[in-house]
């Protein structure tokens, strides 16, 4: 799986290009790539989790635009027809989640998001959540909630002091229909709404002033995720895995 993905990056960074300036018709455009990869966890919010045994590869893509989604698809059929094959084959035997192209960005750190400005080894937090319709709007507040949070209490640095104010590298939260098939030609929606974090820090170190903040500024907002986590969460990693490949520029 490290080849696999290695083959990956090598082949988004010789087609794809990261920012907003560029043409989506010839190079798509993303602002946040990454793959991450570390051990599985039983329990990721244990004090010392307890490891399953197998490995984590998380991948989060955002793109500038709808158009760079579908040339990243018709290149990648074009250019890596057999890598695409292998990706399908992987997924149905190892895969917890897959969307593409349902969500948008929903929250960020700032109103106009920048790229990400993150390296290999930036430690990272990912949680997917499938959430019934009826309780959209409870997801919206409570997700609302952390980001004006986040926003008062992190920053988007490499520079700077983790015991003052995490730094991050890259942050969003994601959010659109779940579908039954995300690569089908026209995909049917489950009738659940996803909400995907994707969080990279500069350091272990902001991760733990950041769940240190969480239980001193927002008391009730942890028991509300790992609540709503019980009920319809598909994935959490926390800390456990590190970016392993990425685009930079």
């Amino acid at each position: 799986m490290d080849a696999f993905w290695k083959e990956h990056e090598e082949w988004m960074r010789s087609g794809h290009t990261m920012g907003e300036e560029g043409d989506d018709s010839t190079n798509p455009r993303l602002l946040h790539f990454h793959i991450a990869k570390g051990p599985e966890m039983k329990d990721p919010l244990a004090p010392e989790p307890e490891p399953t045994g197998n490995l984590l590869y998380v991948m989060s893509e955002s793109y500038v635009a709808a158009s760079g989604i579908a040339k990243h698809m018709e290149l990648g059929n074009k250019e890596k027809a057999e890598w695409f094959g292998k990706m399908m084959e992987y997924n149905g035997k190892y895969g917890h989640h897959m969307d593409m192209g349902s969500t948008t960005v929903y929250t960020a750190l700032e109103d106009t998001q920048p790229a990400s400005i993150y390296q290999a080894g930036d430690p990272c937090i990912h949680l997917v959540m499938s959430v019934p319709a009826e309780e959209e709007k409870t997801l919206d507040a409570f997700w609302k909630e952390h980001e004006t949070w986040m926003r008062k209490s992190h920053v988007m640095t490499r520079d700077g002091d983790d015991s003052v104010k995490p730094r991050l590298t890259s942050f969003n939260i994601r959010k659109g229909p779940e579908m039954k098939d995300p690569l089908s030609a026209t995909p049917e929606p489950t009738g659940n709404i996803l909400f995907i974090m994707s969080e990279t820090y500069t350091d272990g170190a902001g991760i733990g002033k950041h769940m240190e903040l969480a239980g001193k500024d927002m008391p009730e907002m942890m028991p509300k995720l790992i609540e709503y986590m019980g009920k319809y969460g598909k994935h959490m990693d926390i800390g456990s895995t590190k970016i392993f490949t990425l685009l930079d520029k």
